[in-house]
């Protein structure tokens, strides 16, 4: 599976998702929230079911939107833990749903990490950009 980033700018916009990607391990479910306003703040929340574990953010670090893609990524807790990264790339390929990719990867305190990434299943992924 192969997902263009996008390029360092960024322009405001907001894209939500939530939904399941089938990878290595199984079936990981996720829901998210971005955006970035034009003055530059940004929010993000996120939820991912990895097994039996759960990520969810605290903090948003980087938001940068560009055309049909979002990466951010900030600080996150494992099963309530600190420590712990995310990094989140989503693509809006149409609606309803249609070909959507997301890419999580999550690192643990120790530097080792876990990608989860392919097109989204059983969900969608929204943008919301101002053009």
């Amino acid at each position: 599976v192969r997902v263009t980033e996008p390029a360092p700018s960024s322009t405001p916009g907001r894209m939500h998702g939530a939904g399941f990607v089938k990878a290595t391990g199984g079936r990981h479910a996720f829901a998210f929230s971005v955006r970035e306003t034009d003055g530059g703040a940004e929010r993000a929340v996120l939820a991912v079911k990895l097994g039996r574990d759960h990520v969810i953010a605290s903090s948003v670090d980087a938001v940068v939107f560009s055309g049909n893609t979002v990466l951010f990524s900030g600080a996150a807790r494992r099963n309530g833990a600190a420590g712990f990264r995310y990094e989140v790339l989503a693509v809006d390929n149409g609606e309803p749903g249609h070909r959507d990719r997301l890419r999580i990867v999550i690192t643990s305190p120790s530097g080792t990490t876990e990608t989860v990434e392919g097109e989204v299943g059983g969900g969608n992924v929204k943008m919301q950009q101002k053009r």
